[in-house]
C-alpha cells in the first residue's frame, strides 16, 4: 500500500510520463465496486458518474432526501485509478438540485452510518483516504489536458482534472 506523499507523486509522474491516461482505452472498470455501493447505501439512491473523460477514478454519488422539496444531502465518493485512494465529500443541494454547497460530514443518522460504512467498505479493499493537505500539493513535470502546468495539483491527477 502507498502511504507517503513522495510514493504517491512518484506513481503518479509514472503513470503520466505519456501523458495523462484514458480510462477508456485501458479498459478501466466503470462499474469497480459500484453493485457493493448499491448494497451499502440502501435504501438511498446511488448513481454512478463514473466518465474517464478528465478522470481518473470512478466517482458515486448516494443521494440522501430531505424533508424539504428540492433540497438533499449527496455524498460523493471518488475511487483513483492511479494509487488505491479515495476523495470523500457531502454535498447540500437546494433549488431542485440546481445548486449545491460541500458541507461537513452530518453527525445524525443515518447518514453518518452511511459515511462510515462506506470508509470501512474502502479501508477493507486497502483504499486510503486522501488527505487534505495533499489534495492540493504541486505535481512538477506532469501535464494534465485542462489544467495549465502550473496548476497541477495531486487531486486532479488521482481524480478528476479541471481547468484552473
Amino acid at each position: 500500500m502507498i502511504i507517503s506523499l513522495s510514493e504517491w507523486m512518484k506513481v503518479v509522474k509514472q503513470k503520466f510520463s505519456q501523458g495523462p491516461p484514458n480510462g477508456w482505452l485501458l479498459g478501466w472498470d466503470e462499474e469497480r465496486f459500484f453493485p457493493d455501493f448499491i448494497k451499502i447505501a440502501h435504501p438511498f439512491l446511488s448513481i454512478n458518474l463514473t466518465s474517464f473523460d478528465y478522470s481518473f477514478c470512478n466517482k458515486f454519488h448516494v443521494r440522501s432526501d430531505t424533508n424539504e422539496i428540492g433540497q438533499y444531502l449527496a455524498l460523493t465518493v471518488c475511487l483513483s485509478f492511479i494509487v488505491d485512494a479515495y476523495s470523500i465529500h457531502w454535498t447540500f443541494y437546494d433549488y431542485k438540485g440546481r445548486t449545491g454547497k460541500v458541507v461537513p460530514s452530518p453527525c445524525k443518522e443515518p447518514e453518518s452510518i452511511l459515511e462510515y460504512r462506506i470508509r470501512e467498505f474502502l479501508a477493507k479493499q486497502g483504499f486510503v483516504e486522501i488527505p487534505d493537505n495533499w489534495y492540493n500539493a504541486k505535481v512538477e513535470g506532469v501535464h494534465l489536458d485542462l489544467s495549465d502546468d502550473e496548476h497541477v495539483i495531486l487531486g486532479k491527477c488521482l481524480f478528476d482534472d479541471f481547468d484552473g
